[in-house]
């Protein structure tokens, strides 16, 4: 039967149409991450936290994890509550973890006993340690507590790096009297049962709202500004799975970003992840997040998780220098140039 030119350009139109629909229709049915080179399926990764009780430093993959950020990377995340670093580098290590935080002392000494572990990267770009005191109290430098009672949470590296700073300036251990306190900093100090208290420069949140009038002499200032919070996983696995792995750090990175930019929604967020015990008060977790995002480096996410290896050999010579470990572990044994980035 004869067609006139227009019925053909009609059908021909028509199954055009069709094909295109067809097209879209199958495109839609594919997962997200499969248009871009991503796996279609989602990687399952097991994340262990350095404590049991959500931080201000742990906002961030709250947001991430809420914003969709790691499903975006093809990847089904699933937090862990921690106890302490060592427990976050027993998980690791045993496989029960695929990736933990821990600080980088507690990672280092694991190391340096034979574990095999990969620095992936580096949460703190400035070193959260230092003194709390009393305002006003009289104290202002560490040969002001001679004759004094300090607290601390012995044999953390916050603690080490006291006992190194008091004896580079020739003062001598035993004209302090140093007691454990565990990790409750405030508490002994607002009851005066000791002069100062070892801590971490996120805990004037909790001084400040219990109405507290503390000052904080930091150790960076007095010459040791070393890492400390890391990303790090199993070598073996992270060998295995860089790209996993290099997925995973560009969610976290992500998720640093928008909680940069979105402070008071990004704590909302985290504060609604009850299973994973956030402060009491929504305040405290805001000013140790902000905090938090001071000793990232946030501002600037250009230097996000970059590893600095001078620093990381500073502190493996530190710790040697302290008696924590038996030798210097050196950059090359730990850090992973696949995954991570480093200078």
């Amino acid at each position: 039967m004869w067609k006139s030119n227009a019925a053909v350009r009609s059908q021909r139109l028509l199954v055009l149409v069709l094909v295109t629909a067809v097209i879209v229709a199958t495109v839609a049915l594919l997962p997200y991450s499969s248009l871009f080179g991503k796996p279609s399926e989602l990687r399952h990764v097991r994340f262990v936290l350095n404590f049991g009780a959500l931080d201000g430093h742990h906002v961030p993959y709250f947001a991430a994890l809420s914003k969709g950020f790691f499903r975006d990377e093809g990847i089904s995340l699933e937090v862990i509550p921690g106890k302490n670093s060592p427990y976050a580098v027993e998980l690791v290590t045993t496989g029960k973890a695929d990736l933990g935080l821990a600080t980088l002392d507690v990672v280092l000494s694991a190391v340096s006993r034979g574990a095999k572990l990969s620095v992936v990267f580096q949460v703190f770009r400035e070193n959260p340690a230092g003194l709390f005191v009393i305002k006003g109290s009289g104290v202002r430098s560490l040969a002001d507590l001679q004759g004094k009672t300090v607290g601390a949470l012995i044999g953390s590296t916050q603690d080490l790096q006291f006992d190194v700073l008091f004896k580079r300036q020739g003062l001598k251990s035993e004209s302090v009297n140093k007691v454990n306190i565990g990790s409750d900093v405030v508490t002994p100090l607002a009851s005066r049962r000791v002069d100062a208290v070892v801590g971490w420069v996120t805990d004037l949140a909790t001084f400040k709202r219990e109405g507290i009038d503390v000052e904080f002499i930091r150790f960076s200032d007095l010459g040791l500004n070393y890492p400390s919070l890391v990303i790090f996983g199993n070598e073996e696995y992270v060998k295995a799975n860089a790209d996993v792995v290099k997925r995973f750090l560009e969610a976290v990175r992500r998720g640093i970003v928008w909680a940069y930019s979105n402070k008071e929604q990004a704590v909302d967020t985290a504060m609604s992840y009850r299973d994973y015990n956030p402060p009491a008060h929504r305040e405290v977790l805001l000013e140790r997040f902000l905090i938090g995002l001071e000793l990232m480096g946030a501002k600037d996410p250009t230097k996000l998780g970059v590893i600095e290896r001078e620093a990381l050999i500073g502190l493996s010579r530190l710790l040697v220098e302290a008696g924590k470990l038996s030798r210097e572990v050196r950059p090359e044994e730990v850090i992973n140039d696949v995954v991570a980035g480093s200078r």
